[in-house]
């Protein structure tokens, strides 16, 4: 692996990082700041900066003391990406569903672009039907039925 790559993964890092600290200062220093495109599983669209921090926010009204930790980074040429374990409590609303106090714990994966050492684009994707799930959104049956047919 090359200079470049690890310096893309250092800089991913110190993302999460900022994320958990719901730096948003800090990761507006870490992405383009004029071709930032951020993408979440199940969105037809993508984000600019000031969108995905508005949906940033609505994760940390949500779950305030949400936490990403990095289980797997891969970098290849201008490419990262991550495999993370999100967990927090859910103690705001959430998708209409009002707090429930119960800790949650669910995957996400990002696939990230860099050039000139700042994220240009981001695709993340996170398991929201566990995640609801474990809020009491949605019956443990139905998320247990559709994972196992997803996976035939």
């Amino acid at each position: 692996m090359g200079l470049a790559e690890e310096q893309n993964k250092q800089v991913v890092r110190q993302y999460i990082e900022a994320f958990n600290r719901q730096d948003i200062e800090r990761l507006g220093q870490l992405v383009s700041s004029t071709n930032q495109s951020f993408q979440f599983s199940g969105m037809h669209y993508s984000m600019d900066w000031n969108r995905t921090q508005q949906f940033f926010a609505v994760f940390w009204t949500a779950f305030p003391d949400l936490s990403a930790k990095i289980e797997e980074i891969v970098a290849e040429g201008d490419k990262v990406a991550i495999r993370v374990i999100n967990t927090g409590t859910h103690k705001g609303d959430f998708q209409g569903i009002p707090p429930t106090g119960k800790k949650v714990s669910f995957e996400g994966r990002d696939f990230m672009t860099l050039r000139d050492g700042k994220i240009v684009e981001q695709q993340a994707g996170v398991d929201m039907m566990e995640l609801m799930q474990q809020i009491g959104a949605t019956p443990a049956e139905i998320h247990a039925s559709a994972s196992s047919t997803t996976r035939s």
